[in-house]
């Protein structure tokens, strides 16, 4: 009896919480409408930065992530700049998990039904959903900001930290050897691997008792018991890939590795027990947990059967960038060829594979691999959606693709009818991303050589090559980046760019008065040899 009390007055101090932040503004009362969801976002946050105990951060940002009718997984950002921003989802299935992003590394997941408005509200960045057009009980919405109330209080759970070790560590500043780095990043899975079991335990303690007080609806309570079983699976797989990872000691999975015992639910057609994996169980596609599963075997271990493939970047003949990634069209037939996997997850799987090839590979190379999985799976939805994303024409995949850019105004121009409209000065053209730190401490020694040089004949163009047109406005308005600021249209079927081999941003190229490329890998604005470089084609 003690204990019930004190779980009712600890959910009707939640409670008090919830109602004081959704109700901060009124919205009309919303109707039903049948095949959508609509989630409206009241004052979202703008983007900020996640601190660890050593000082270093995480860029944050509002984001909800969710799958699609036809298995593809979507992202929305909300609009900060604006008071309301409102995002429909058209889809005929009865329930819909959405998941969204909090402090940085966490996500909280929601299920909302076909027909639902959802007002998403902030509490120092905090989001807590309210259904607007039906009643619900009083945790069926809420219960993972909740869970987080109650379980890990001003910390992260523990699967979070089993995820990213790297932001948990302390002293990392004070590391001299690659040895220290991998003790402290065992120390902190350790600790947060015992805190885990702990936390499964009580999580599960905590479903029971808000089921039988009657503040969680059945359904959402199965849900919730699921995606916490799936949780133990996955760590479970993620530990036994870590014992194989070596290759003298790596050996195959079976599929006695993801059997599992779950409760049955009617509505999501959940499995009494016997292989995750297997085919009858392809609708929890639809939801998260089942994706983590799926997404760790393509990531930690059919990546492992293939070759990897290293890019480092130099300035000065030091290296200062690089990047390890798997064979992606050596996956590809890796995957496909794969027997724990049903034909829906390795056509998931598939989709997934191709787009990290379009990113990552040659033009040419991606024409043959989208051709390919095209061939094998036929998915219209997919394949627009490949399409659309990276604009995969027939036109753009011929070999004389041109570099476009659009500017602030939303005008598209040719790189060289770019180059050729500043004939006459040196153009100095500066490649970056709103993802990269570097190039924003690029900014300001680039305002000091703008200064430097406002009454010669020198012309600073910067250049975006990123997906997200969103990031790049806010950021070329941040670092007063206009008039010559642009975004690469073309970024994944430019023949143009590539043969430019720009690997890593920022990098910085040099134009002479006559529009001629004179130095493709030209020092940074910090560096003071730029300064006489710029001089000699000054005064030429």
């Amino acid at each position: 009896m003690i204990k019930r009390r004190k779980l009712q007055i600890t959910i009707l101090i939640l409670l008090c919480f919830l109602i004081a932040c959704s109700n901060k503004k009124k919205h009309p009362s919303a109707e039903m409408q049948n095949s959508q969801i609509v989630l409206i976002f009241n004052s979202p946050p703008p983007n900020w930065r996640e601190y660890r105990k050593d000082s270093a951060y995480r860029p944050a940002q509002c984001e909800i992530y969710f799958i699609d009718d036809h298995f593809i997984s979507k992202k929305f950002i909300p609009d900060s700049s604006i008071e309301s921003d409102t995002f429909t989802l058209h889809t005929n299935r009865k329930l819909v998990e959405f998941i969204h992003s909090h402090k940085g590394l966490d996500e909280l997941s929601y299920i909302f039904q076909n027909g639902d408005t959802v007002l998403f509200t902030y509490q120092d960045k905090t989001p807590i959903a309210k259904i607007l057009n039906r009643e619900t009980k009083s945790l069926d919405i809420n219960f993972e900001l909740y869970k987080r109330q109650s379980l890990s209080p001003n910390d992260y759970p523990a699967y979070i930290k089993i995820k990213f070790p790297h932001f948990f560590m302390e002293n990392s500043k004070n590391f001299t050897q690659a040895d220290e780095f991998r003790q402290e990043i065992k120390r902190v899975s350790a600790l947060a691997n015992e805190q885990f079991e702990v936390e499964l335990i009580k999580e599960k303690e905590l479903l029971d008792s808000l089921h039988q007080n009657n503040f969680i609806s059945e359904e959402i309570y199965y849900f919730f018991v699921t995606k916490l079983k799936y949780q133990r699976k996955t760590a479970y797989l993620n530990r036994l890939l870590d014992a194989k990872k070596k290759p003298n000691n790596f050996s195959e999975l079976s599929p006695d590795d993801f059997k599992i015992q779950l409760g049955y639910d009617q509505e999501l057609g959940w499995i009494n027990s016997g292989n995750i994996l297997d085919s009858k169980n392809d609708s929890l596609l639809y939801f998260g947990f089942h994706n983590n599963v799926i997404n760790l075997i393509y990531y930690k271990y059919l990546s492992r059967k293939v070759r990897r493939i290293e890019t480092t970047n130099y300035v000065n003949n030091i290296a200062t960038a690089g990047s390890v990634m798997p064979d992606y069209i050596a996956l590809y037939d890796t995957l496909n060829e794969c027997n724990l996997l049903s034909p829906l997850a390795k056509k998931i799987l598939s989709f997934t594979n191709i787009q990290s090839t379009i990113e990552n590979n040659s033009i040419n190379e991606a024409k043959l691999a989208f051709k390919k999985f095209e061939n094998d799976f036929n998915d219209t939805s997919m394949l627009s959606y490949i399409r659309n994303n990276y604009l995969l024409t027939p036109e753009s995949l011929t070999d004389s693709a041109d570099l476009v850019l659009t500017s602030i105004d939303s005008e598209n121009i040719n790189y060289n009818k770019l180059i050729e409209k500043h004939r006459g000065n040196v153009l100095y053209v500066d490649f970056w991303s709103s993802g990269c730190s570097p190039c924003f401490e690029q900014f300001k020694f680039s305002d000091t050589l703008h200064h430097l040089y406002k009454d010669k004949n020198l012309v600073q163009i910067y250049i975006s090559h990123e997906p997200d047109k969103r990031r790049w406005l806010n950021a070329s308005k941040k670092y007063n980046l206009d008039p010559e600021s642009y975004l690469v249209v073309n970024r994944y079927t430019s023949q143009q760019l590539e043969n430019m081999n720009i690997k890593f941003v920022p990098h910085y190229l040099i134009y002479d008065q006559k529009g001629n490329l004179v130095n493709d890998f030209a020092p940074r604005p910090s560096e003071k040899s730029l300064i006489q470089i710029l001089d000699k084609y000054l005064n030429e």
